[in-house]
């Protein structure tokens, strides 16, 4: 089984990095979050292998779901953002949202700050309630999404990737030695 990392790009050192919500305001409310990226640690998506990655989460306080910050570059093809269900700690197939995004508006990733992808309104997510959001990327090339550190830990959820390469369905990345157990993110509520 494998899980497709991208080198890191020349003169990236790895770097854990940590993100405040007060950096990221855009007058809604950080629900919950897991901010600290290592620019070091780079996962593949989309590309050969068709890398699907994950993240499980449980909302804090509730309310309409306006969008997710997310530590990704990308420069071609669409990435797909659902947020789905979870069954047995994985992300299950009941679509809550999604939103489609052309590859070149996600090529702004710096280390200060995360990219924003805004849902349409109408999606209440509640407090208590486990979602998992799925990125997937179609097209040529593929896209890379920043990790956490390796010694870092979100404990409202997990990280996990599917792959073509692999059996069917979503492996933890703590099922690899020396991987995070999660990606950064921030799930921000109106």
């Amino acid at each position: 089984m494998t899980l497709a990392r991208l080198a890191p790009i020349a003169a990236v050192a790895a770097l854990a990095l940590p993100f405040g919500a007060v950096a990221q305001a855009t007058g809604q409310q950080v629900d919950a979050a897991h901010f600290t990226v290592d620019t070091g640690y780079i996962l593949g998506l989309g590309g050969t292998p068709e890398q699907r990655l994950a993240q499980t989460m449980t909302v804090v306080s509730g309310g309409e779901l306006a969008g997710l910050f997310l530590p990704i570059v990308c420069n071609t093809g669409r990435v797909t953002v659902e947020v789905r269900d979870v069954v047995a700690d994985a992300p299950g197939t009941t679509l809550i949202a999604r939103k489609r995004v052309r590859g070149e508006e996600l090529n702004v990733f710096s280390a200060s700050r995360f990219v924003f992808v805004r849902f349409a309104a109408g999606t209440t997510l509640a407090s208590g309630q486990r979602v998992a959001v799925v990125l997937s990327h179609d097209g040529a090339g593929s896209c890379s999404v920043f990790g956490s550190p390796a010694a870092s830990a979100y404990a409202g959820g997990r990280g996990l990737f599917e792959s073509a390469a692999n059996p069917p369905g979503f492996l933890p990345f703590s099922d690899f030695p020396g991987t995070p157990d999660d990606l950064p993110f921030q799930l921000v509520l109106d």
